[in-house]
Formats: C-alpha cells, sequence, structure tokens
C-alpha cells in the first residue's frame, strides 16, 4: 500500500505527480541543495578524485536523468570576504 502524504506526493519513494502522465516515458531528477565541499572537497578535486565526494550518493545520482545540486559557496578564484556575520564559505572551482 502507498503511503500518500498528501495527493501528490508518494512518501515511500518521493515521487511527486503534477497531473496524470500523457506518455509511459518518465523522467528522473535528483535535486540537491546546500553543497559545500569545504577544504577537504577542494582538496579531493585538485588531487584528482571529485567522485569521493558525491561517493555516498553515487548510485542515486546515476539513476537520475538531470541532475541539480545548488552550491551553499561561491567558486571564486580569490576569497574577498565581505562584512557579515558568521563564516565566509568559498570552494575552489
Amino acid at each position: 500500500m502507498m503511503n500518500k502524504t498528501d495527493d501528490n506526493m508518494n512518501a515511500n519513494n518521493g515521487a511527486f505527480r503534477f497531473r496524470e502522465p500523457v506518455s509511459p516515458v518518465r523522467m528522473k531528477i535528483a535535486v540537491g541543495g546546500d553543497f559545500c565541499p569545504g577544504d577537504y572537497g577542494a582538496e579531493v578535486v585538485r588531487e584528482g578524485r571529485a567522485a569521493e565526494v558525491f561517493a555516498p550518493v553515487a548510485s542515486f545520482l546515476e539513476d537520475a536523468d538531470w541532475r541539480l545540486v545548488q552550491f551553499e559557496t561561491p567558486l571564486p578564484d580569490a576569497v574577498a570576504p565581505i562584512p557579515k556575520t558568521g563564516p565566509t564559505l568559498s570552494s575552489a572551482p
């Protein structure tokens, strides 16, 4: 039995239905947010091991047709912090 949180959302697998499909073709979209590789992630990328950063979710991402990731940090060539509260986040491009 499908566990539903409302009429459009399948709580078992996260599928969301906006309308009834008109085609048997389906698209899987993986969306991630607040990605911040930090110093460790930058070091791994520089060493040519970028796949390790996404290793914990690699099979989920590989199964998707489209992958969207929102970075929590800018990717500057040089860090130029602005006056603010909290840490200045950045990651190597």
